[in-house]
């Protein structure tokens, strides 16, 4: 196998395992979030592919990848989980966009535009990110027709602790969300993400919003993961050379070399989403080999040792595998970040292959 460009393999079959694995643990509906392009995974490619399998409820974050997303998903929803702003509406209804609103003036003007029934309203349960706070939520407790007037269907809320399953704040969220949802029975409920729906039926609601797991990442901070891996992220070695003992490697001579070495240039650095400062624990595999990166990252260059004599008869094109050998997780932890950031920082000089 050679390569001539950084390239992220995307295992199609393998997001489909997880989305059955997920969906066994709903207890109603199961959607899948695809905001930030399927966390840099491609969302019109892997949205249609779920839509293939009988995912029929999509979220996004922005209006922007709902317009884009609408183009090609024809017949699913697409929840747009920041809402509308102000003269927005128009754009939602012209392109079958669902709103979830945030606030209650979203509530009043998504109202006043006559909307087709669906939307959903965000219950801000102690995340304090996005949604109606306790005055407000007390406020639309006290206007039920306002629910009736805008459409809405689905009250929603997000965990902030739903990766740790047995901090008490997720107990506290979901008794603060009862005490609302018993206002409006009739509702259904959206609640949990990955880790949220696997904590059990309660914590999924009627429709599940899973994110990473769908792509391979932990969902959960300190337990193993139960997801199948999806990506395998490779970079193509381009030039090989030879150093002498006392020789340095990169911006400002990082690495001194302890004895005469081989050692090769891979297409791929931190204007691809590799961090500068990558720990140095991390390895990439080459034939099977764990190669030490070398000196600081540059923007478009990583350099790693080659000296194990099984490298012997590389060549420039050969491939180095960054995830795959070395899982998601684990790399995410060599970039000190998680897997979330680790998938959307990938940047659009690498390749993305679907399989």
């Amino acid at each position: 196998m050679t390569l001539d460009q950084p390239t992220l393999e995307i295992d199609l079959n393998a997001i489909e395992m997880n989305y059955a694995y997920l969906q066994r643990a709903c207890p109603a509906e199961c959607g899948a979030v695809v905001k930030a392009d399927a966390y840099g995974l491609g969302a019109e490619r892997v949205a249609n592919f779920l839509a293939s399998k009988g995912c029929r409820s999509f979220f996004v974050a922005t209006k922007h990848e709902g317009v884009t997303l609408r183009k090609t998903l024809r017949d699913a929803t697409i929840y747009v989980l920041s809402g509308t702003a102000r003269g927005e509406e128009a754009t939602f209804l012209d392109h079958q966009l669902t709103p979830v609103l945030n606030t209650l003036d979203e509530l009043t003007r998504w109202a006043a535009v006559n909307p087709p029934p669906g939307a959903a309203v965000h219950i801000d349960t102690g995340l304090n990110r996005l949604g109606l706070d306790r005055l407000e939520t007390a406020a639309l407790v006290n206007r039920p027709e306002l629910i009736k007037a805008t459409g809405v269907e689905i009250l929603l809320t997000h965990f902030a602790f739903a990766d740790a399953p047995d901090h008490p704040m997720n107990a506290e969220q979901l008794q603060r969300f009862k005490s609302v949802h018993e206002n409006f029975p009739k509702l259904r409920t959206s609640i949990g993400n990955s880790a949220g729906l696997l904590n059990g039926p309660e914590s999924a609601g009627d429709l599940a919003r899973p994110g990473i797991g769908l792509y391979g990442g932990n969902p959960f901070s300190a337990k193993p993961n139960p997801m199948s891996p999806v990506v395998r992220l490779l970079a193509p070695i381009v030039q090989i050379k030879h150093l002498q003992k006392g020789d340095t490697v990169g911006y400002g001579g990082l690495y001194r070399a302890e004895t005469n070495m081989r050692i090769g240039g891979l297409a791929i650095g931190y204007a691809d989403g590799i961090p500068r400062n990558l720990s140095a624990d991390a390895r990439v595999f080459v034939d099977g080999v764990a190669c030490k990166i070398l000196g600081r990252i540059s923007m478009d260059t990583i350099v790693v040792d080659l000296s194990d004599p099984h490298l012997d008869k590389l060549a420039p094109g050969q491939p180095a595998e960054f995830i795959g050998a070395t899982t998601l997780d684990q790399f995410s932890v060599w970039e000190n970040t998680f897997s979330y950031e680790t998938l959307t920082s990938l940047g659009n000089r690498i390749k993305r292959i679907h399989k």
